[in-house]
Formats: C-alpha cells, structure tokens, sequence
C-alpha cells in the first residue's frame, strides 16, 4: 500500500505540473493573438465612409481617404474636406465633376483643368471646391479633394465702414 501512497503523490504531483505548464502556456498562446487595435491604420481608405453625403456625386468604386478627409455633419448640410481615391483618370474624374454637380444643384463658379485640376461650384449658402490630381502610376486613377464651405455674405464681408478710414472718390 505504501508503494500505491508514493504513486499516487507522484502523479498528483506530475498532474499539478502539467497544469501549471499548460496553464501559462495557454496565457503565452492568448498573449500572440491579441485583436488588433479599432479604427483606421495610417493611410487607410473606407469604402462606405462618403455614404452619409448626399449633396455631391460620388464616383462609383472611389474609397475615401480616411486620414486625409474631415468631414462635420452629413447629407447635404456637411464641411470641411473629403478626400477620394478613384479610378478615374485626371481627365475623367473633371468631367464627371464638371458635368454631375449641376445635376446636384451646384452652379459652376470656376474651373481650370491641368496637372492639378480645380473646379468651384456655389449652391445657396455654400462653396464647393474640388481640386482634382492625378496618383502615381503603379496606383493610377485620381485623388480628389472636395472642400466644402458656407458661403460667405459678399455685403458684409467688404463693408469697411467701420474701419476707420474715409475714401473720397477723385473726379
């Protein structure tokens, strides 16, 4: 009996190191998997982030430059800037730009087309600019930077009554 005593310590024993071992192996093992942090890696893109504007035309299959782009509000009452990457060339991309926003409501205040195009539109009380350029060759397609901006009141803006100086016309 004595010999079946020694025994059965010696597998509890081994038991309880096995445990132990398995034990903080199993907490190593968790250690290499941890889940990856939440929220956008540097230079990411987002495929549905542009869904909650609904005043401008989105090209179709263009990801949103999460990094680059701040955007406060949404549908048609948003500002600031939204940066795409599309697969439309520089020329492309200004023409659907050029032809889409007046479908949109925008009227077309300026444009220039070249190496980096700009296009300004105006609807009610707000600016928009989109300023379009072309990507490196091994990404192709264009990048797009739409800025948008309440439009601000002409009159008050160069009303300098209150500046302190008088202006007489010469005649």
């Amino acid at each position: 009996m004595a010999c079946y005593d020694a025994f059965m310590v010696s597998i509890r024993g081994r038991l309880s190191a096995l445990a132990v071992v398995l034990v903080l192996s199993g907490l190593g093992l968790s250690a290499c998997t941890q889940p990856e942090p939440v929220g956008p890696k540097a230079g990411a893109t987002q495929q549905s982030a542009a869904q909650g504007i609904s005043d401008v035309p989105m090209p179709s299959g263009a990801d949103q430059v999460v990094d680059d782009s701040l955007v406060l509000g949404s549908l048609d009452r948003w500002t600031g800037r939204l940066v795409l990457n599309t697969g439309l060339s520089p020329e492309k991309a200004f023409a659907f730009y050029r032809d889409r926003m007046p479908n949109f409501g925008w009227e077309t205040l300026a444009s220039i087309q070249s190496e980096v195009s700009v296009l300004s539109f105006a609807r009610a009380d707000r600016i928009a600019t989109i300023q379009i350029e072309g990507r490196t060759f091994s990404f192709g397609g264009s990048r797009v930077s739409i800025t948008m901006a309440p439009r601000q009141d002409l009159a008050t803006s160069t009303d300098r009554s209150n500046d302190g100086v008088d202006v007489t016309p010469i005649e």
